[in-house]
C-alpha cells in the first residue's frame, strides 16, 4: 500500500537544474551586462555590476539545494511518527504551532491538500 507521502527523492531536484539554468545563462549574460555599465558609468561601474552579478548567481547556486534536504527529512519524520511534519521560518513559530503557516506534510491526506 503505498501512502500520500510516498516520493521518489533521487536524482537531481527540480529546484537545481532549475537554479543550474538560470546560473548558466546568468553567465552568458554577465559580459553582456558588464559592459553596458562600464559604458554607462565607468571602471567603477563595471566593477560594482561584476560584483553584484557574482552575489546574485553564487546565491541562486547555494539556496536552490538546500530545500531538497528539509523536505527528505521531513518526509522521513511524517512516515516514521505516523504524524505532521513542518517546514517554516523560527519567526513564524507561533503561525506554525498554531497550523495556519508553513509547508506541512502528511500521510492524512491523500496527496497535495491547500488550505
Amino acid at each position: 500500500m503505498s501512502g500520500a507521502l510516498d516520493v521518489q527523492l533521487e536524482g537531481p531536484a527540480p529546484e537545481v537544474m532549475v537554479s543550474n539554468d538560470l546560473v548558466r545563462r546568468g553567465v552568458i549574460a554577465s559580459p553582456v551586462l558588464i559592459a553596458v555599465c562600464a559604458v554607462i558609468w565607468g571602471g567603477d561601474g563595471a566593477w560594482s555590476c561584476a560584483y553584484a552579478i557574482g552575489i546574485v548567481l553564487a546565491n541562486f547556486a547555494l539556496a536552490a539545494g538546500s530545500m531538497a534536504p528539509k523536505v527528505a527529512a521531513a518526509v522521513e519524520f511524517a512516515k516514521l511518527t505516523g504524524g505532521e511534519a513542518v517546514i517554516g521560518a523560527l519567526g513564524d513559530l507561533p503561525d506554525l504551532i498554531d497550523g495556519v503557516g508553513g509547508t506541512r506534510l502528511s500521510e492524512r491526506y491523500d496527496g497535495i491538500t491547500y488550505r
